[in-house]
């Protein structure tokens, strides 16, 4: 990884865990920052939380210059998903918010005019378990140069989930549909070629798709594909290189396409977590370069530190229920997941 060019906004990039593997009571709690504050031991991960969760994750994660993701996902004991938040954050252009004849749906407070949109954000949260009050919606908000909020609060800007999102992966895919709107390519750059480490994989998948004629969108086609790469890593134990993932995309197009042959109002949707007591994180979890912040530490449930290492694998542990650990490995350099 070392020596390789990213892009500048990639340090931008922060990952923060907190994780308990079963049948333990040892923390784990492993990130990656360059300019990020941590949460840390005990704001993040709270000694009451021992008895409650199994994980607590964040992370922001940027797709462009001007386009960052933020999420969070809890974790129970029971496996279940407490809450889940994923935002999205983008700095619109000048030019296109002047043109006349892009007109924005959104409808604005009074005193304020298109050209006065600075950014956009998108928020959905899932979950909630708990929290009785609180009601699942999306937020979605146009800012001006000072972040202040200038459209009308009503349900375009409020939209209150009325309908049920089975599982929080969902919220990815529902609010990547929307993004697509203005970055098409939302999908690929956090699926297939996050910080552009894979741009031939994403050409070639955006290629293959738009040959296809397939109506599934580019995201959801996208994250299909990272789902059966990660499951051929996990059952075959084998590198993804450019072969394999060829034949992955022109099999998960295939697949589409037959499922819209028998209904064309209809799209495969593959899901994350497949394997039963097996949880992954939605975001990437790796080190881009020894400029990076990145560490491992681990914490008994009375607070007292195991391990403090820079230098430990920073792959993430997970666990199936009968106890067992094993390490998932995200090397961009190695033209594999």
């Amino acid at each position: 990884m070392i020596g390789r060019r990213y892009p500048d906004y990639v340090y931008d990039y922060s990952v923060e865990v907190f994780f308990l593997p079963p049948n333990t009571k040892v923390l784990h709690h492993q990130y990656v920052t360059y300019n990020q504050k941590l949460r840390g031991y005990l704001k993040g991960f709270k000694k009451g939380d021992f008895s409650k969760f199994r994980l607590k994750a964040w992370s922001t994660f940027p797709i462009s210059s001007i386009e960052k993701l933020d999420m969070s996902v809890y974790l129970t004991n029971n496996n279940e998903v407490e809450d889940f938040t994923i935002q999205y954050r983008t700095i619109f252009d000048k030019t296109s918010v002047s043109d006349p004849n892009r007109k924005i749906s959104l409808p604005l407070k009074e005193g304020h005019v298109q050209q006065g949109i600075h950014s956009l954000i998108i928020r959905t949260d899932y979950g909630h378990k708990t929290m009785q009050s609180k009601v699942r919606h999306t937020n979605i908000e146009l800012l001006d140069v000072f972040n202040n909020k200038i459209n009308v609060n009503d349900d375009m800007s409020f939209i209150e989930q009325n309908f049920d999102i089975p599982r929080y992966e969902r919220s990815i895919d529902y609010i990547f549909m929307q993004v697509e709107k203005c970055n098409h390519l939302i999908g690929p750059k956090y699926w297939i070629s996050p910080f552009g480490i894979h741009e031939n994989r994403l050409n070639f998948t955006k290629r293959l798709w738009q040959e296809s004629g397939v109506s599934i969108p580019l995201c959801i086609l996208s994250k299909n594909i990272y789902v059966k790469m990660i499951e051929k890593t996990y059952n075959e134990k084998i590198q993804i290189l450019n072969k394999e993932f060829q034949e992955i995309v022109e099999d998960q197009i295939q697949t589409a396409k037959m499922v819209e042959t028998e209904d064309s109002d209809n799209i495969i949707l593959h899901q994350l977590n497949s394997v039963e007591g097996i949880f992954l994180l939605p975001f990437p979890f790796f080190v881009p370069d020894e400029s990076f912040r990145f560490g491992s530490l681990r914490y008994t449930e009375d607070g007292k530190k195991q391990l403090d290492s820079r230098f430990e694998n920073m792959g993430l542990i997970y666990g199936k229920s009968n106890g067992d650990e094993k390490t998932l490995n995200y090397n961009p350099q190695d033209q594999s997941i």
